[in-house]
């Protein structure tokens, strides 16, 4: 972009014997957003006090399984015939103690046969998370990125790796991305101001390494295997609309989440 700029600004001096018109405003911007990530941290800081660890970290648990390729190929997830099983952490698991029988059940009053056919169809949902997987994968990698004093609390440091050893790029705009390992990379002072108890900030760049060597050599495998598990499972859906299609509407959450 600034070879581009000067490039282009130099011609224009050769050929009308002038600067371009507002080139003094356009040098003074490219050279202040150099370094836009850095610019969007001060201004993040000290404008916006974003709570991120405290709406991602308690996800984690849920993320995690969610992220496990073992749980995709399960033959309950994504599943028209089975109910999904409960993500560790979720609400789902809680409200799932209030089922039919039990005295948490909003549902007790109402007749049996009407209580099951509603009751099987709420099982058949996926967890609210596996559909927005992705998204909040992102969410994580961003928030962390932008506001990277959240990392002094408690969990952060783990969910951030977490999340990076599944990840080796990290979309921007259209097809420009940037490496999220890179970005975390930082002097040992940068990452004391993140970070702030010292011996979590020392861990901090060996696990940052760690990750990258564990997404480019894993997460390929990881995402092949989790595709081709999807586009089984979406066969499967097929085939049962196909065979009973009055019970689409209710297995519409989990073709949603499937296609997600």
């Amino acid at each position: 972009g600034r070879l581009a700029a000067a490039a282009y600004c130099r011609m224009h001096q050769l050929v009308r014997l002038s600067e371009p018109p507002g080139w003094l405003d356009v040098s003074r911007f490219i050279v202040e957003f150099e370094r836009p990530l850095s610019r969007l941290q001060a201004d993040f800081t000290s404008r916006v006090r974003l709570r991120v660890a405290d709406a991602l970290v308690p996800l984690s648990p849920q993320l995690a399984a969610a992220s496990d390729p073992a749980y995709l190929r399960s033959e309950a997830v994504l599943s028209p015939l089975c109910p999904p099983p409960k993500l560790p952490g979720s609400a789902a698991a809680a409200a799932a103690a209030a089922v039919p029988g039990g005295s948490g059940s909003l549902r007790s009053g109402r007749p049996s046969e009407e209580r099951s056919s509603e009751e099987r169809d709420v099982a058949h949902e996926p967890p609210p998370l596996l559909a927005h997987l992705g998204r909040v994968r992102l969410w994580a990698v961003y928030g962390f990125l932008l506001c990277p004093e959240e990392l002094s609390q408690p969990g952060a440091v783990e969910l951030l790796v977490a999340v990076l050893r599944g990840m080796y790029v990290l979309p921007v705009y259209a097809d420009y991305s940037i490496l999220p390992h890179t970005e975390f990379e930082a002097e040992a002072k940068v990452v004391a101001r993140w970070i702030a108890k010292k011996e979590d900030a020392k861990r901090f760049p060996g696990l940052i390494r760690e990750s990258r060597l564990a997404a480019f050599r894993h997460a390929p495998a990881a995402r092949a295997s989790a595709r081709a598990s999807l586009c089984t499972k979406l066969s499967l859906l097929l085939s049962h609309a196909l065979d009973s299609p009055t019970s689409l509407a209710s297995r519409l959450p989990t073709l949603v989440a499937t296609l997600q």
